[in-house]
């Protein structure tokens, strides 16, 4: 798709973003994107095609946009960096190697073993939507939201894993920069919820996992191979405990060896059930 916005009085400017620091409000993506974050609206049916990939081209005042949208039935963000990587190898003439050539043609269907003889056991307990029981817990009516966008400088990001680190759990030797922002982001929006919500209530952090390099596959690889991790808690425990000990948390679910097992546990679920209905990465969340 290409598109000319340079007399569009609704579309940006390269000096404008540049004067404001590019902020995600600029980029209007009913304006500069060939679809939706979100599959709503027209043409966005189960019946209506769904292209793995596309492009859009926006022409502004000084510059211009690349809008590159991936399917994420089909992709996940590490492969669609791949894929925009390598778009912009060719656009600079470069060669790609033959690393990079193998990665993009790995078969999907054989890059995750399944497991032989499989019940479904705890790899997967997440990720099943269990039968509404009658009488459960109520379910609380959610206040008014609104988006909001938070940037942190690389000197932040540096010292929030200062932080995490220097009040790490006796069992944790490392943690990594998104295991801190990742903590930092679930303390936050624990401590808010105190406001209006009991200490005890039970709280699940679901984080999308990259799972190639437990299963042993190039960064190059662009298609979809992420899982996730949980971790459960009560609010006022989230709230109160150290940053180091939230990252702890979260580290301690990334194992290799684990991340293998319930990823190949997952694939080998889907594989074998022709209906998937019931599964679901957050089926846990409310």
């Amino acid at each position: 798709v290409v598109k000319d916005l340079r007399d569009d009085p609704s579309a940006p400017t390269i000096e404008g973003m540049r004067k404001a620091g590019y902020p995600m409000a600029m980029f209007d993506e009913n304006i500069i994107a060939p679809r939706k974050t979100l599959p709503i609206g027209p043409g966005t049916g189960p019946d209506d095609p769904k292209p793995v990939i596309l492009l859009q081209l926006n022409f502004i005042k000084g510059g211009l946009i690349l809008t590159v949208n991936g399917q994420h039935g089909a992709m996940d963000m590490v492969g669609q960096d791949a894929v925009i990587r390598l778009l912009s190898k060719a656009c600079r003439n470069d060669p790609f190697t033959e690393e990079e050539m193998t990665a993009m043609n790995l078969d999907r269907k054989t890059i995750v073993p399944y497991l032989e003889n499989y019940t479904i056991g705890p790899e997967v307990d997440h990720q099943i939507v269990k039968p509404d029981v009658a009488g459960g817990d109520a379910v609380l009516t959610p206040v008014s939201a609104s988006w909001a966008f938070f940037k942190f400088s690389p000197k932040a990001m540096s010292e929030l894993k200062d932080a995490a680190t220097k009040t790490l759990d006796a069992s944790t030797k490392f943690v990594s920069t998104d295991d801190a922002l990742s903590a930092f982001i679930w303390k936050s929006a624990s401590r808010v919820r105190l406001e209006r919500i009991d200490g005890s209530a039970p709280t699940e952090f679901c984080r999308a996992v990259d799972a190639r390099p437990a299963m042993g596959v190039s960064n190059n690889y662009p298609g979809l191979l992420q899982n996730m991790t949980y971790h459960n808690s009560t609010i006022g425990e989230i709230a109160n405990e150290s940053l180091g000990a939230t990252a702890s948390r979260l580290r301690s679910e990334l194992d290799p060896a684990s991340m293998r097992q319930r990823t190949r546990g997952l694939a080998t679920y889907l594989h074998n059930n022709p209906d998937k209905s019931n599964v679901s990465l957050t089926a846990d969340a409310d």
